[in-house]
Formats: C-alpha cells, sequence, structure tokens
C-alpha cells in the first residue's frame, strides 16, 4: 500500500512540476508547477467538429432577404446578430447587411468587421476565420460604428480602425451576402443558425446561445 502511495505521490508531484491544463465550459486552465493558474485561454470551439446540420450555402451569386422587424431605432439602441460561418477566404464581400443603411459586417484587406459604406472598416484580423465553421456574435450600436461589439466563438476580438465610419442604424430588414444596393459584395461560403436580438446580449449569454436551437430567450426577434 506504501509503495502505491509512493508511486501515486511521484506521478503527481511530476504533473505539476511540468505544469497542467485543465479544459471546461470552452477555456483552457492552465497552472504552474506551483498550482498557481498562470494562462486561461478559449477553446476553439468549431474546430471541436460542431457543424451546423441544416446551412444555406452561397457562391457569390445569391442574396437572401431577412425580415428583422421589431429592432430599435432609437439612437444608442443595440443589435445582437449571431450565426455559424464556413468562409472560403475571398475578401470583399459581406456575409450579413442591413437594408438600405450601409451598416454590414465586412471582409477585406485580411481583416473581418463592421463597414459603414464609408471605405472604412473597424474589425479583426479573419485568417483565424478562413475555410472552418466559426460562431459570429455581432453586436451593432445606432449610430456609434465604435461602441459595437465582435465575438468570436464566444471571445470578444480586439477591434481596429482602418477609416472613418459613418453613423449608421440596423433596420427592420437585412440581407445574407451582399447589401442591397447592388450585386456586390456577395458571400462565398456557408451560413447557419442566424438569430436577431433587439437588445445586446453579454458575454455569458453570447456562449450559452450558440448551441441553442431554437433558441429561446427574451427580446429575440428571428430565427433562421
Amino acid at each position: 500500500m506504501k509503495k502505491i502511495l509512493s508511486s501515486l505521490l511521484i506521478f503527481l508531484v511530476t504533473m505539476l512540476s511540468a505544469g497542467t491544463s485543465y479544459a471546461g465550459n470552452n477555456v483552457i486552465y492552465e497552472y504552474d508547477a506551483n498550482g498557481n493558474l498562470i494562462r486561461k485561454s478559449a477553446v476553439n470551439v468549431a474546430e471541436s467538429g460542431y457543424i451546423p446540420t441544416e446551412k444555406k450555402t452561397f457562391t457569390g451569386k445569391e442574396k437572401v432577404a431577412i425580415n428583422a422587424k421589431g429592432v430599435s431605432s432609437a439612437n444608442n439602441a443595440k443589435t445582437t446578430v449571431q450565426f455559424w460561418m464556413k468562409w472560403n477566404g475571398n475578401q470583399i464581400e459581406m456575409p450579413f447587411s442591413w437594408a438600405n443603411s450601409m451598416y454590414d459586417l465586412y471582409f477585406n484587406d485580411r481583416l473581418f468587421g463592421f463597414n459603414t459604406g464609408n471605405g472604412d472598416l473597424y474589425g479583426t484580423s479573419s485568417d483565424s476565420v478562413v475555410n472552418k465553421w466559426v460562431h459570429v456574435s455581432a453586436i451593432f450600436t445606432n449610430g456609434d460604428t465604435y461602441k459595437n461589439e465582435l465575438y468570436i466563438n464566444g471571445v470578444r476580438q480586439t477591434l481596429v480602425k482602418i477609416g472613418t465610419a459613418s453613423n449608421r442604424n440596423v433596420a427592420d430588414s437585412a440581407y445574407f451576402s451582399g447589401w442591397n444596393n447592388d450585386t456586390q459584395y456577395q458571400f462565398h461560403g456557408n451560413i447557419a443558425e442566424l438569430k436577431v436580438w433587439n437588445r445586446a446580449l453579454n458575454p455569458i449569454e453570447i456562449e450559452s446561445e450558440m448551441y441553442k436551437t431554437p433558441a429561446i430567450g427574451s427580446n429575440l426577434i428571428y430565427v433562421y
């Protein structure tokens, strides 16, 4: 018995001296040899094998209109848009846009983020979202693009400014792939499980909603 306990103790000491890590709730916790938390990082849940059972495929020629009645037009009101996306890497295209407002999500110059049709982009690197399923949560703010928030796989992104954004509002209709002005910027890839909320979801809600289908919650106004 003493020999077994001694062996177990040696095993545990060896693990701690090398450092350990544990995963839970889409987060990896890493500890040093003294058991102190040294790093906490998000797990890329989309790379864990999740693939939506139903999806819409876009080849750069399609556009799908969305009824978003119920969003707020009030100044500084916030709207959350969530969807799963698999993008093939083409630049200068929009997976989502609000109709008649030039307020959209945009890929350009290896960045992905918010655009207001003014040669601007408020976004993050798109390198990590090419050719894989990722979950997008975008919080649009009426009248102030720089109050917007973007989450990829439940993790809030640090956004950089390119150009100067115009003041834009959300609208009661929207589009998958491109915008309503013309046939430019249409998307190449797949989109699934769109949800639109007429408020800003908090980080806990954003993560919990990733796998809820159909979504259930207050202020949910659209599910695709």
